[in-house]
């Protein structure tokens, strides 16, 4: 008789029991819900990757001049020249280039049979020409005989200085000829100078300091 007595109470506790349980596992689940939920909240963290939306921000390097105008100088990489004289410093594909021409300094550097220096300063005329030139292949046909009529040389917009200095040191590098060449190196320093494009005060670059050698005197051909 005694059994019987213990037996309802015994399953009255089993079934409390497995109600508890499943109460406990409900009340994991949900925190668990929860958890899981919570971490779509840290999704809310991919609109710190608007911050990519930054990048909007090359949309003002659109500006072409905003951006060659910045260390302009750092743009000449490959140089080149070449009769008596022109001179050329342009970047690698050739889309910018510096044309600067005169006459008569490496024969001069020659008659005084040393090295010469030549100062201008492009605040004022100067009898050499000078412009820096945007488009493509601009340098092609300088110093070349050999051309090929299927490359399009194109200037887009040039620019002149109007203002900064100009210093060419011209080295006779061997012995003149009969028909005109004086080859020499020259040493090309262009300082603090501001070139405008077609007389304008607004569309302007800076180059602040470039320097460079290249041969000249010699006759193309």
């Amino acid at each position: 008789m005694k059994i019987l007595t213990w037996l309802p109470l015994l399953t009255i506790m089993t079934a409390c029991g497995e109600k508890q349980d499943t109460a406990n596992s409900d009340t994991e689940n949900t925190n668990d819900t929860d958890l899981e939920t919570g971490d779509t909240d840290d999704t809310d963290d991919t609109d710190d990757t608007g911050d990519t939306g930054d990048t909007g921000d090359t949309g003002d390097t659109g500006d072409t001049d905003d951006i060659t105008n910045q260390n302009y100088e750092t743009n000449f990489t490959r140089h080149g020249g070449c009769g008596d004289f022109y001179v050329f410093s342009r970047n690698d594909d050739d889309t910018i280039a510096l044309h600067l021409s005169g006459s008569g300094i490496a024969q001069a550097a020659h008659e005084a049979n040393t090295a010469t220096t030549f100062d201008y300063d492009l605040t004022s005329g100067t009898d050499i020409s000078l412009k820096i030139s945007h488009g493509q292949n601009l340098t092609y046909e300088t110093c070349n005989d050999a051309l090929d009529p299927n490359i399009v040389v194109e200037e887009t917009k040039f620019y002149v200085p109007v203002n900064g200095t100009l210093s060419i040191t011209v080295t006779p590098t061997g012995e003149a000829t009969n028909w005109g060449a004086f080859p020499a190196d020259a040493e090309i320093h262009l300082q603090l100078s501001d070139w405008c494009a077609n007389g304008s005060v607004e569309d302007c670059l800076n180059i602040e300091s470039l320097r460079f050698t290249t041969a000249i005197g010699w006759l193309p051909g």
